[in-house]
């Protein structure tokens, strides 16, 4: 080895060292996060000295790392999750509606928070049952009250 290969880290070497990708260290390279960096050109090195406080502030987090990106469900694995077919989730992305839906290319992927709000907002209160008496009346008000 040279001794300028000592001076800095490449981003693939970083990745090994921190578990992730290179995708993911440029993403945080764009965000101002991460490890202290350097250009040359278009290369990019990561000084040692940046690397040792990234890795020890890694080791102190509890939690993720911030270098983990949130996992992304497949239309497949949604549309298992929430007992439908996947064309059933193709046919709310064409018309606007269902979970809040992610495009990559011509990949779609969903977060599994978007996911669990769009079922808080499916969920219904049951109609409460009256007695032979005053049932017309009873329901009448329920509609007026809940816009039905």
């Amino acid at each position: 080895m040279t001794d300028k290969a000592l001076d800095y880290y490449t981003p693939a070497q970083l990745a090994l060292v921190l578990n992730t990708t290179t995708a993911a260290l440029a993403q945080r390279r764009h965000r101002g996060l991460g490890p202290v960096f350097y250009r040359v050109g278009r290369s990019v090195g990561y000084l040692p000295t940046s690397v040792v406080d990234v890795t020890r502030n890694l080791d102190s987090l509890t939690g993720e790392s911030p270098f983990a990106p949130e996992p992304l469900l497949t239309t497949k694995q949604v549309a298992a999750w929430l007992n439908i077919s996947e064309g059933a989730l193709g046919n709310f992305r064409w018309a606007g509606e269902g979970p809040v839906w992610i495009s990559i290319g011509r990949a779609v992927r969903y977060r599994r928070q978007d996911i669990e709000d769009f079922m808080k907002a499916q969920s219904k209160a049951p109609l409460p049952t009256y007695s032979h008496r005053n049932s017309s009346a009873a329901v009448m008000r329920h509609r007026e009250a809940y816009g039905i």
